[in-house]
């Protein structure tokens, strides 16, 4: 009869090799499905970023039409659509110059966005920015 070298011990590492592919095909569908769920998270973020923005400009657009009313408007407001809601503060900061803070918290995104204008004959935005604090 004919005797192979290590021929006892080839079915133990074949199964090693098995184990060890089987284990390395875990780990990579694991870290697909991290991937994928932290990917859906940061597109659902980006989305409610998104609607907040629209929000704060529309809390903006309320803010100036108050302005146009009565050029003196100072106050705070709230403006609601779609079920969202943003708020909005007009502050004198003196002469006639006006900062418009607007705040939104859409699903525990906050956006805000601030803008400074000039109230005399016309209005005039001299700044429309996101901001991170006011």
């Amino acid at each position: 009869m004919f005797h192979l070298p290590y021929a006892k011990n080839s079915g133990l590492v074949m199964l090693a090799n098995v184990v060890i592919i089987a284990v390395a095909g875990v780990l990579l569908g694991a870290a697909l499905m991290i991937l994928g769920l932290y990917s859906t998270r940061n597109s659902s973020n980006f989305i409610r970023k998104n609607q907040g923005l629209a929000l704060n400009n529309a809390c903006v657009e309320e803010a100036l039409y108050q302005i146009k009313v009565q050029s003196s408007y100072t106050g705070t407001a709230n403006v609601t659509l779609d079920n969202k809601t943003c708020s909005y503060t007009v502050t004198n900061l003196g002469g006639e110059i006006r900062k418009v803070a607007v705040s939104s918290n859409i699903a525990g995104v906050i956006t805000k966005t601030q803008v400074w204008l000039n109230v005399s004959s016309v209005i005039t935005i001299s700044s429309w920015q996101e901001v991170a604090d006011f």
